[in-house]
């Protein structure tokens, strides 16, 4: 399987809620579909920068030398920021968004009435 076979695997459902989050957001303009949009949005956000610092990171280890010393301090913390990111966005926007469904927020304007 290839790398983009992968990364869109892994990606793609990410991507997804947050392109819907954002169109969301666009439909109702509330503080819950706000976070519903930026808690997604920062998952894929640590996602595309944990795989790119990993790429990063490899070319810089395979070079060797001192650039491979001085650049692994940079390395050690995006893992941890992109935990956090991930763990924080996916929490913010589903409870964002249970939040946005339970005010009774429909997407059929018949429950709305006359």
């Amino acid at each position: 399987m290839s790398y983009a076979a992968i990364l869109l695997l892994s990606e793609g459902p990410y991507a997804a809620l947050a392109i819907l989050g954002i169109l969301l957001f666009a439909r109702y303009r509330t503080i819950a579909t706000t976070f519903v949009a930026l808690g997604f949005l920062a998952v894929v956000v640590s996602h595309a920068l944990s795989n790119y610092a990993h790429y990063a990171a490899t070319q810089t280890y395979r070079s060797g030398g001192i650039s491979a010393a001085l650049n692994s301090a940079w390395f050690t913390w995006i893992p941890n920021a992109s935990l956090w990111a991930d763990s924080g966005g996916m929490w913010l926007g589903s409870l964002a968004l249970l939040w946005h469904i339970a005010r009774g927020a429909s997407t059929n304007n018949r429950w709305r009435g006359p």
